[in-house]
């Protein structure tokens, strides 16, 4: 199982080489100390920072996020998420970087390597998401429910319970219908109103946008296609 830490860690910094963590971190992450950080990849809510033959593998889980500060700015910047839980903390010779609110773990750089070469194409915020791919591995997945489906991390990277809510509304897809049940047009047009909705919420999240006034069913109180309670 992945590790989190479930209250905040206080720097406590140990200046070895290209990175440091905390004296009091558990011990898995002190083979990071003196490694240098040659790549970085995203898949869904997943991020691999790979040092050679190891990687920091983070999951955002539901409100994750980082912050990447310089050091000549951290003293005064470390504050503005004091609120959130510090997962961990890794010092750089020329900056900080400080994980809230996620799972993280040490894994093989070689396992999540094939894991994002696999995967790619269907994580649902990817460049080169592939429609095509992504339809054909829904309608593989007989006896299955769609919501089922549609939050399954190894078929759509990326998709969570907004975004599987709003898709299926907005397709017009009963989220209990199993898959065999649903004619291919009505799955590739699900599929579209997925990734759609998926770069609505994106954007909004990256500049800062409100998201609420996107929504037209999670969390709503009245219908958003005819206004009914």
């Amino acid at each position: 199982m992945c590790w989190q830490e479930t209250k905040p860690i206080q720097p406590k910094p140990v200046q070895t080489g290209s990175a440091s963590v905390q004296e009091d971190v558990p011990s898995k992450f002190q083979q990071l100390k003196g490694r240098t950080l040659y790549n970085v990849q995203t898949l869904g809510k997943e991020l691999f920072l790979y040092f050679g033959d190891i990687c920091l593998r983070v999951h955002f889980l539901m409100n994750g996020s980082i912050r990447i500060s310089d050091q000549t700015h951290f003293e005064h910047k470390a504050s503005d998420k004091a609120s959130k839980a510090l997962s961990l903390e890794i010092q750089f010779s020329e900056g900080v970087l400080q994980i809230y609110e996620s799972s993280v773990d040490v894994r093989s750089s070689a396992v999540c390597r094939q894991k994002h070469a696999e995967l790619q194409s269907l994580d649902v915020c990817s460049s080169v998401f592939s429609h095509k791919r992504a339809v054909e591995l829904v309608k593989a997945q007989q006896g299955r429910q769609l919501c089922d489906v549609l939050l399954d991390q190894n078929i759509l990277p990326g998709s969570g319970n907004i975004i599987k809510n709003e898709a299926l509304f907005d397709s017009w897809m009963n989220p209990s219908a199993k898959v065999e049940e649903v004619e291919d047009a009505h799955i590739s047009y699900l599929i579209k109103m997925l990734r759609e909705f998926t770069m609505v919420f994106y954007k909004c999240r990256k500049t800062g946008r409100p998201l609420k006034p996107q929504l037209r069913i999670y969390n709503c109180k009245s219908c958003g296609h005819c206004g009914g309670q």
